[in-house]
């Protein structure tokens, strides 16, 4: 239990400190007068026995006397916090002080009391020597074995435990805060953009929220101490969740590949610590340790990468790792709050550029996506194929029915993805495949379609591959039998597609730019800012085409898979 009250440091702690311990009820536990040595020797010889009050065991009775020196005159009220999972009665020199419940010699005479007692001793109670404490204490009602009872057990001034319940309130306006901004970005999520970044940011925020809640409990509320058990069975699993929470926003944040398969690894990592991990401070810390190191390595790795927002959360998440080394037991306790705050608060900045990224990248989308439409739409690509069309309808109409069936579905799939920023590349490549068929049916050509390494799925611009295709029957004489090769790769978050064509143009030169070009480096500037690369030059006897842009997974059904 994490506290930062200022002991008083002319009275010995008990905590540390000898205590004399008798297994049992015992008729003078609290009544006696011990002076010297000599006594308490004689209690060692009648039963008792001298150990720390921190090894007190579950599933028993005791009665335990703890000497407590007063160095100076007190002039104040000092507190005794005791803490503990034991049904317990306190008192000082004899006289009770403070009742945990009620103690008993088995579970059905225990009567469980509340976690922590906190008598007020007078400055007539505390004058300078020797004073005893002495605990009557059962501890039948436990759910499992803990292997330590005592939390606390020390005397504290009094202002600064008022000060630091404070402290707590600053805690719990955070509380507040996540759960305000779990509804603010849901309704983001649900009104602007059904982003999965949104979704789960906001999640997050309640699951922190919620956590921060369980954790400052405690402090609002003197639960029984057999309810103890209950609240860290119930942290447990809200550690867990909220540290792979925080991995998946990372992954997704920054749309690294293999979302899925490092999540269930994380997931199955996390559930090996709640599992065998020896207590559970130390399986919510472990569990923290963990997700913050795997989340400063995403973090990192988008930093290299130059990501936006990327080098800001390396820092906090670094920062969090330092705080669980340096302060491990005051972490959940005091300084997730403060970490998780800067987070949402890095996050915030960021999505409020994104926001207005987004509004611009909107209105360009639509100017795009008119350009597509328009640019596939022209007169003399339909003017061909109708002639074309006119004429197989009387000599040959089983062709003639099949490019319509061709025509209309390149056309239905081009309005499909020109609504979308990023389609699934397997989208992408049956419109090429559609376009191609056409226009080998136009040139009465058997050309070849040659895809290599085309395994992966992956985002990629609308149609720039299409238009790629199209610039090869537009500035070509192709033969029968020529090949268009298309080469693609992933590799280091990195996609790379590699067209290579005849080169058979009247002026054996094709010009790198135009329209087709000028769309295609629109929209790869629209997603991926200027992480992206596009070659476009003569290579012997053939055209080289190569596109470089960074890699996002496919999280959604393709168009093809939707319809």
């Amino acid at each position: 239990m994490a506290q930062s009250w200022a002991a008083v440091e002319s009275i010995s702690s008990p905590m540390n400190g000898r205590a004399y311990f008798y297994d049992g009820a015992h008729l003078k536990c609290h009544h006696f007068n011990v002076v010297n040595e000599e006594q308490s020797a004689q209690w060692l010889a009648q039963g008792w026995y001298e150990q720390a009050v921190y090894e007190l065991q579950e599933y028993r009775e005791h009665c335990i006397r703890i000497p407590v020196n007063v160095e100076s005159t007190i002039t104040q009220p000092i507190m005794l916090v005791a803490s503990f999972l034991a049904s317990a009665q306190l008192y000082w020199d004899g006289e009770i002080i403070a009742e945990k419940g009620i103690p008993g010699s088995d579970f059905a005479q225990e009567v469980s009391g509340p976690l922590t007692v906190r008598p007020i001793l007078h400055r007539d109670q505390l004058t300078p020597g020797q004073h005893w404490l002495s605990l009557h204490v059962s501890s039948f009602g436990h759910r499992e074995d803990l292997h330590q009872l005592v939390y606390l057990l020390n005397f504290y001034d009094v202002d600064s435990a008022l000060k630091d319940k404070n402290q707590q309130l600053i805690t719990l306006l955070l509380i507040g805060a996540m759960f305000l901004l779990w509804v603010v970005f849901l309704l983001i999520y649900w009104r602007y953009q059904k982003s999965p970044v949104y979704s789960l940011f906001a999640w997050l925020c309640f699951m922190a929220g919620a956590l921060l809640a369980l954790e400052l409990m405690k402090y609002f509320w003197n639960y029984p101490w057999t309810f103890h058990i209950i609240r860290l069975r119930i942290i447990i699993p809200t550690v867990l969740f909220t540290a792979l929470l925080l991995v998946a926003y990372y992954l997704t944040l920054f749309e690294f590949k293999r979302k899925a398969r490092c999540l269930w690894g994380s997931a199955i990592a996390f559930a090996v610590v709640a599992i065998f991990a020896p207590s559970y401070d130390f399986k919510s810390l472990l569990i923290f340790f963990m997700a913050l190191l795997l989340s400063v390595l995403i973090a990192a790795m988008a930093w290299r990468r130059r990501l936006a927002g990327a080098s800001v959360h390396t820092g906090l998440l670094s920062t969090g790792i330092v705080a669980l080394f340096v302060l491990p037991f005051q972490f959940i306790d005091q300084w997730f709050a403060a970490l998780f705050s800067l987070i949402a608060l890095a996050n915030l900045y960021t999505m409020s550029g994104v926001f207005g990224s987004d509004r611009t990248r909107a209105l360009r989308s639509i100017a795009l996506e008119a350009e597509l439409l328009r640019r596939n739409l022209q007169p003399h690509f339909l003017m061909n194929s109708l002639t074309l069309l006119s004429e197989w309808i009387e000599t040959e109409p089983a062709k003639a029915v099949t490019m319509i069936d061709q025509l209309a579905d390149e056309f239905r799939l081009l309005n499909q993805m020109s609504k979308q920023d990023l389609v699934a590349w397997a989208d992408e490549l049956k419109l090429c495949c559609l376009h191609i068929d056409i226009m080998k049916a136009r040139y009465q050509r058997a050309i070849v379609f040659d895809v290599q390494n085309s395994f992966d799925n992956f985002k990629i611009p609308p149609a720039i591959i299409h238009s790629v295709v199209e610039n090869v029957f537009a500035h070509n004489r192709l033969q029968d039998g020529d090949c268009i090769v298309l080469k693609v790769q992933t590799k280091d978050d990195t996609v790379k597609i590699e067209c290579r064509s005849p080169l058979r143009s009247h002026s054996q030169q094709r010009e790198g730019t135009g329209t087709g070009n000028d769309y295609i480096k629109s929209r790869l500037q629209q997603n991926f800012a200027n992480e992206w690369k596009l070659i476009s030059q003569a290579q012997g006897g053939l055209w080289l085409v190569q596109i470089r842009f960074p890699y996002r997974p496919v999280a959604a059904q393709s168009v093809l898979e939707q319809h």
